[in-house]
């Protein structure tokens, strides 16, 4: 029922980002992995610095095992969003299915330092 609002929402305005990429979430959890795959570039040609974009396009690819095109997705969603420990996280995944164990490693690094960071200044 969601897919159903967020595709109503894109016909009354077409260059909605939000709508176009929770249309685009909800078909990745849905299982519909061309419908996402669509949504998530849309998204990118209307805004290419969403990093929210390539982040769920990185997650989609993870998950139907295509590593090459999550990694080069969730590293461009690092250079738009850096900083992120979940982003390092994904990635370091991604890399260690690739069999980048020493990427891996660093990035798992990265994310626990920017979050040991962030506890302290809280």
């Amino acid at each position: 029922q969601a897919k159903h609002y967020y595709s109503q929402a894109i016909e009354l305005d077409p260059e909605n980002e939000s709508a176009v990429l929770n249309r685009g979430i909800t078909n990745m959890l849905l299982k519909h992995v061309q419908g996402a795959l669509e949504d998530f570039q849309k998204v990118i040609d209307l805004c290419p610095v969403s990093s929210a974009a390539y982040f769920n396009r990185a997650t989609l690819h993870n998950t139907v095992c295509e590593y090459q095109q999550a990694e080069s997705d969730i590293s461009q969603a690092l250079i738009l969003q850096p900083g992120d420990p979940l982003m390092y996280k994904l990635r370091a995944d991604i890399r260690g299915k690739m069999g980048l164990a020493k990427e891996a490693i660093e990035d798992y690094e990265l994310a626990i330092a920017i979050l040991q960071q962030s506890s302290q200044i809280q």
